[in-house]
């Protein structure tokens, strides 16, 4: 009878050291990211770039933090109406969804949730009118910003579109 359990042990030992596996792949893989300096209301910022589907699909998943003066930035090949989700981020998160002059539509602190809630259950966080771009920050860069200041903030220099940035997959 011991055997069994034994078996599941080793099954459960294997899952666990699965899940911690693919969350160093993704935090390597993200690290590959390519990095850009921009500046956003004025501020100096190193951003990661996602313009591919991968990179934007991995997000900041996995991370434990993200320093003061770094982010990521997304960037669309045209402006459509976005919608991000906080599945495996395990830190909550500032986004700034910008048009295609690189201008603030709209804003959130979104909270970070658990990885175990079904896809279904997780919170959506639209931008509600078209943008080209996506900022996310450590939680409280944005929202500590008044929003007449935001309202006034454009990303510079403005990502250059080009054949690199692939079209959106929709889920």
């Amino acid at each position: 009878m011991t055997r069994p359990i034994a078996i599941s042990r080793i099954k459960f030992a294997i899952l666990v050291l699965s899940f911690f596996s693919a969350s160093r792949v993704f935090s390597e893989d993200a690290a590959k990211a390519p990095v850009g300096n921009f500046k956003f209301c004025g501020l100096p910022y190193q951003l990661e770039i996602a313009k591919t589907n991968q990179l934007r699909t991995q997000g900041l998943m996995y991370r434990d933090e993200v320093a003061p003066g770094k982010g990521m930035l997304f960037i669309f090949k045209k402006p459509e109406a976005l919608s991000f989700w906080m599945k495996n981020v395990k830190i909550p998160l500032d986004i700034a969804f910008l048009d295609a002059q690189g201008k603030v539509v709209k804003s959130y602190l979104m909270a970070s949730e658990s990885l175990m809630i079904r896809d279904n259950k997780r919170t959506f966080y639209s931008s509600v009118k078209p943008a080209q771009f996506a900022l996310e920050f450590a939680a409280g860069t944005i929202s500590k910003m008044p929003k007449a200041d935001l309202q006034k903030c454009r990303l510079q220099p403005l990502p250059k579109i080009d054949d690199s940035v692939e079209e959106s997959s929709k889920f």
